[in-house]
């Protein structure tokens, strides 16, 4: 038997023990509930396998206990927290009745700690079958895991409740019926760092989100959009970050289509149409969805359907699209994308190339004025001169912003000089480097990392005076700001700047240039 208390880790308690034999807490929730075995834990909370023994003389239930740590919450953040709890508990108490949901057990607050019971859905992650290639990749299998899933989402959007975190992580392919289970309605959100940061409660998973969620909006399409980039993981086989032109705002998954894959052009343009960055271009229901699925069905089994072609394939068909086993190969030369390859990680590190700016002649950079903002500590003149370098050493107006792309071609002898100027008038609280030393501590985790630096996660206007404080005991790390960084993803830019930035500090260390 476990003890659910955070700071011990006995895991040898005797069965049938009411108290933890290393530091005497009970070991029974409401005595009736007792963990098993540890199945996770982040930064604020752990999911346990538990027992439900309502009789001490009756076989108990398997169950998953989720736990809420309060204590580590910040004071300001937990009337917050237990709102939110309440309200989850509520809507998965109402979702019961569909059998692809878990049921529903109990919630309560014992100890400082907040606990969700739930039914244990026993069976395989999405990601996990992704890992041992045993996911839905054919055109047929992918629209079986899509009706189903929409499904789940019909039947929750109904009660207008929205998911707001679909990921392969919270898909199950439960064991006893081979059916897709939707988990982590409450506890994803209750435990997602975002929603304990006060402010705009941005909750969800940056790679899967749509890009109004990233601006603290969601309506039903937004879970959609999240289970259409769901789908072209599985049409493509590879991790989606790079398939997304954030400059031109549209994906390019098409060019990632693995040459002996078959697929119809009704499908695709069913994939586009969940996944366009546009509402107003975006299918709205789940219902809308389920009429398409049947459509492509029941032209599949009729008259065919005619094949998609990907761009510049230079495959002409000579038949309709009927059955992906009876296709020819379609040649396609497309980039190369890392394949899923050990631990499943979307979040996985970006690749930096060498900037193809090379062979474009340097500017001739002046530190002279920004040193003296410094010196002077005006601080919001010297950010503002900051960025005006920094987009001048790669030959853009100053009033421009810097897009994902841009990021990589910053020259770092820039960078680095601008971050020891920074830390040397502010002694060391601010500069590039202060702030990667935060973001190395959070684990690279975007909400967190903002919360450290006292950042909004989702910026409250573009008045850059209103997010920022231009003044000594802002937080540590608080600048320089991001003033300058373009896009509804900004975790996306956050994090190939700092992996630009380690690149450079790693050249100067080594002594490489």
């Amino acid at each position: 038997m476990l003890c659910f208390h955070p700071a011990c880790q006995n895991i040898d308690n005797a069965q049938g023990s009411h108290f933890c034999s290393a530091c005497g807490a009970p070991l029974f929730l409401k005595e009736r509930y007792w963990a098993i075995a540890l199945l996770g834990s982040g930064g604020f909370g752990r999911t346990f396998k538990g027992i439900v023994q309502r009789n001490p003389n009756v076989q108990g239930k398997s169950c998953a206990i989720k736990q809420l740590n309060i204590p580590t919450v910040a004071p300001s953040s937990r009337q917050k927290i237990l709102e939110l709890f309440e309200r989850e508990s509520q809507w998965l108490y109402q979702l019961e009745e569909h059998p692809q949901i878990p049921k529903f057990i109990d919630y309560f607050n014992e100890a400082d700690n907040l606990y969700l019971i739930q039914e244990l859905i026993l069976g395989d992650t999405l990601t996990s079958k992704i890992e041992t290639k045993s996911a839905p990749i054919t055109e047929i299998e992918i629209l079986d895991f899509l009706q189903e899933v929409v499904g789940i989402l019909k039947y929750i959007h109904q009660y207008k409740i929205i998911h707001r975190d679909l990921k392969p992580d919270n898909l199950i392919y439960r064991d006893t019926d081979k059916k897709w289970v939707l988990i982590d309605f409450g506890a994803s959100r209750i435990l997602s760092e975002t929603a304990l940061l006060g402010g705009a409660t941005i909750i969800g998973t940056p790679e899967y989100m749509a890009p109004e969620q990233h601006r603290g909006k969601v309506v039903q399409a937004s879970d959609l959009y999240s289970l259409g980039v769901i789908c072209i993981e599985l049409i493509t086989e590879q991790t989606t970050l790079e398939m997304f032109d954030f400059q031109q705002n549209q994906w390019l998954w098409t060019k990632f289509i693995p040459t002996e894959k078959q697929l119809s052009k009704a499908f695709v343009s069913l994939i586009n149409d969940l996944i366009a960055p546009s509402l107003g271009d975006r299918l709205k229901s789940a219902t809308q969805v389920e009429q398409r699925i049947k459509r492509i069905r029941r032209r599949l089994k009729s008259t065919g359907l005619e094949s998609f072609i990907p761009p510049n394939s230079g495959f002409v068909p000579k038949a309709k699209y009927i059955n992906p086993a009876h296709q020819p190969t379609m040649p396609l030369e497309q980039p190369k994308a890392p394949n899923f390859n050990g631990k499943h990680k979307l979040a996985q590190k970006i690749q930096i190339q060498e900037p193809a700016s090379k062979s474009i002649p340097q500017e001739i950079i002046h530190y002279q004025q920004l040193e003296n903002y410094l010196k002077w500590r005006r601080w919001q003149a010297a950010d503002n001169e900051t960025w005006k370098l920094i987009n001048k050493s790669i030959h853009k107006n100053e009033k421009k912003f810097l897009f994902p792309q841009d990021l990589p071609h910053i020259p770092c002898e820039v960078l680095l000089t601008i971050d020891q100027l920074w830390l040397k008038y502010s002694k060391e609280r601010f500069g590039f480097s202060k702030q990667l030393e935060i973001y190395r501590q959070v684990n690279g985790k975007y909400p967190q990392f903002c919360h450290e630096l006292g950042w909004e996660i989702v910026p409250r206007s573009r008045n850059v005076v209103a997010d920022f404080q231009f003044k000594t005991k802002a937080p540590l790390g608080h600048l320089p700001s991001r003033q300058k960084m373009g896009g509804s993803s900004l975790w996306k830019n956050t994090e190939i700047f700092y992996e630009h930035f380690a690149h450079c500090t790693i050249d100067i260390n080594s002594g490489g240039t």
